[in-house]
């Protein structure tokens, strides 16, 4: 049985103090009769499977295999089994909340007779308990089947339907005549269907249809027939819609007439319909493009997804042909104007938008719908190109010290010289990066600029050698520190040393009032010449006998202790306000590292380790008080080490940062700091070596 303790360095507390002196759970018993203390078992009774809204019997009766994980809070994986006929029927996990996913099949985009069954459950582990788990699996896709009537076979030599879940090119399935299999689709919320005809005259139909609104466990059932009204020359389209809201069926029934009126098309004298125009920012350019369709223009849509045309005025989608007078005006306003609907001619002009497009590519696509609902799209593209500048400025990622730095080029060909100039707000001369530390990958190129001055405003503009591009400002951030760092201020109450007291107030905590219970505190303070300059922290890995028989680590956290008598390790409460962003710590230490003799399980006989982190948190809220089960950690660093050390030596790590999105597109920054040292890396299992201690002085944040 595999035991995972890597993730205590995560989400479990490094502090071995005492907060009860009975140890003996009350809880459900290992089926083995069996338990370790200091672990709990899961049990994993079944995995069943949810078909219900589908016909149960495209799945074989026979045994089921399922893929399972098991993740911890932060969704780390911490164990998992390819077969669930092979898996224990339980297993040992530390502490901790974690979620059990169950598969069946592959998380495709689109497939034939594959279908895809997702399940979890989330559950608690709590020391020497047994918690019990029986995950559902249901279908995670939308099934789709499609039929021809025997009328479509009779006014048509070539016919067939392919559908998309408008995810990506490689989603598409095109059913043909014959075609008995159902198709599973990724859930993407809409559903398009082209159907493709081909008349005894070689004349050919385009239709086109998207349903939204599609929901996992939904079967879409398409029948295409002949509509068995109206004169051969008319065309049209007729759609009935049936849902059993009980069973997830939904019937699209589509009626389809014969047509010999051409197809429409789209041409312009100004733009390459084919490929890229480019075109100069800043400078009105004739963008108008042709419609011509014989049947009659009947719905006209525009749409696009770049956010920089939004900000203009243009929407993602507009129908043209509905648009009120406020639309129009508005449309009007921004810079796009159209005629013809109705019509068999008509146009669509981009041209007044063009001189406000931002610097870079656009794409817009066009769609028409004729009077015998066939559709017909073109795509519209610009690059437009700086008459000032051949780069731009992307993002800028601005810390203490340092600032991310991200640009472009955007011309057709990459620019000779590419680069980035900086300088303080205010002043007038610019000093270039160097060359070598400039990265470039396809058109993105960026640099890091270091040595900067925190708290201060900077501008800075990309060039290449021969252009100039506009310039951005940006500030950086304030160093931000925690008090006490130096671990100068100390009270002691009663047996109990606490790190704060004098003008400092309560940051830092350690286990001591769990320990001095039954003890003497195990994390004290010391001077010179036992600390390294001043005052310093001492910790020692102890083992409390008696009647708590328990091993106890030296620790120091930000956050505070506070006794729980039925759950020692919910005493610790991890974690203090901070939003700095610093690039790593120093400090100076001494170790002695005695063998895991307590509590070791799989670690018995290890050499022991000290432990220092730090991980910066995003709990949603910087006014939180108590650490969330999934805070998003930002920024990580830590220093661990087995190796004795009878003088004091220098530690450190350098912090790395996720530069993780929010919705809005922000960075995401740190509300609060989880700083951690111990003498047992092991402690929060109350495993670690007896008598292995840790000295520890002068924290330094570096910025």
């Amino acid at each position: 049985m595999r035991l995972f303790t890597d993730i205590k360095r995560h989400i479990a507390p490094l502090v071995a103090a005492l907060s009860t002196v009975c140890l003996t759970p009350s809880c459900t018993q290992h089926p083995s009769g069996k338990l370790d203390k200091d672990k709990g078992v899961l049990l994993i009774e079944s995995i069943r499977k949810d078909v219900s809204v589908i016909e149960r019997t495209t799945y074989s009766d026979g045994s089921d295999s399922y893929r399972v994980k098991i993740t911890d809070e932060k969704g780390v994986e911490v164990m998992s089994f390819e077969d669930s006929n092979n898996m224990p029927e339980a297993v040992e996990l530390d502490y901790g909340t974690y979620t059990l996913t169950a598969t069946c099949g592959d998380d495709v985009v689109s497939g034939w007779e594959t279908p895809y069954l997702v399940g979890s459950q989330k559950f608690k582990i709590k020391s020497g308990s047994v918690t019990s788990v029986s995950p559902v699996c249901s279908l995670a896709n939308v099934k789709v089947s499609v039929s021809f009537d025997e009328s479509i076979a009779d006014s048509f030599s070539r016919f067939e339907a392919t559908i998309t879940n408008n995810v990506d090119e490689q989603s598409a399935l095109t059913f043909k005549d014959g075609e008995s299999r159902s198709a599973y689709f990724k859930a993407s919320g809409s559903i398009t269907w082209v159907l493709d005809l081909t008349n005894t005259q070689g004349t050919s139909y385009h239709i086109r249809k998207t349903i939204t609104g599609v929901k996992p466990r939904e079967h879409y059932k398409f029948t295409f027939k002949v509509s068995d009204t109206g004169e051969i020359t008319d065309g049209g389209i007729h759609t009935s819609v049936k849902v059993d809201a009980t069973t997830g069926n939904i019937d699209h029934e589509i009626m389809v007439t014969p047509c010999d009126i051409p197809m429409g098309s789209f041409s312009s004298d100004d733009l390459d319909l084919g490929g890229v125009t480019a075109i100069w920012s800043e400078v009105l350019t004739p963008a108008r493009v042709n419609i011509d369709a014989p049947a009659g223009i009947d719905l006209l849509y525009v749409t696009h997804c770049d956010p920089t045309l939004t900000k203009q005025g243009l929407p993602e989608f507009t129908n043209l042909t509905t648009a009120d007078d406020d639309k129009i005006a508005a449309l009007n306003a921004a810079g796009l104007t159209w005629g013809g609907a109705g019509s068999d001619t008509g146009f669509i002009d981009f041209s007044g938008l063009t001189d406000k497009m931002k610097l870079g590519q656009h794409t817009i696509t066009i769609m028409m719908l004729d009077s015998r609902s066939r559709f017909i799209e073109q795509e519209v593209s610009f690059n437009v190109r700086s008459a000032k500048a051949d780069t731009e400025l992307r993002h800028i990622e601005a810390f203490a010290t340092y600032a991310h730095i991200e640009g472009a080029w955007t011309s057709t060909e990459q620019p000779e010289g590419l680069t980035f100039e900086y300088c303080k707000d205010g002043d007038t001369e610019w000093m270039e990066c160097h060359e070598s530390d400039i990265t470039i990958d396809g058109k993105v190129f960026g640099t890091t600029l270091r040595g900067l001055e925190s708290d201060t405003r900077y501008k800075v503009r990309s060039r290449s050698a021969l252009i100039t591009g506009d310039e951005l400002t940006f500030t950086t951030e304030s160093k931000l520190y925690v008090p006490n760092l130096k671990m100068e201020a100390w009270t002691q109450n009663g047996k109990t040393w606490n790190p704060w007291g004098g003008d400092v107030s309560q940051y830092w905590d350690t286990g001591n009032s769990g320990v001095t219970i039954v003890a003497n505190s195990n994390t004290v303070p010391v001077d010179e010449p036992e600390a390294y300059r001043g005052r310093g922290v001492k910790m020692t890995s102890i083992w409390v006998s008696g009647i708590a028989n328990t091993f106890a680590a030296g620790n120091l956290f930000t956050g505070y202790f506070k006794t729980n008598m039925t759950n020692k390790k919910a005493s610790v409460h991890f974690g203090r306000p901070f939003t700095g962003r610093p690039s790593g710590l120093r400090f100076h230490y001494k170790y002695t590292s005695t063998k895991i003799n307590r509590g070791g399980g799989s670690h018995q006989g290890e050499d022991d380790q000290m432990h220092v982190y730090i991980s910066l948190e995003n709990w949603g809220d910087p006014n939180l008080t108590e650490r969330p089960s999934n805070p998003t950690v930002v920024g990580y660093g830590e220093f661990k080490s087995a190796e004795n050390k009878d003088v004091y030596t220098e530690g450190g790590f350098n912090i790395d940062y996720t530069l993780a999105k929010d919705g809005a597109g922000n960075t995401i920054r740190p509300t609060h700091i989880v700083m951690v040292a111990t003498s047992s890396i092991y402690g929060s299992d109350f495993i670690g070596g007896e008598g292995s201690t840790l000295y520890i002085d002068e924290f330094e944040m570096i910025y």
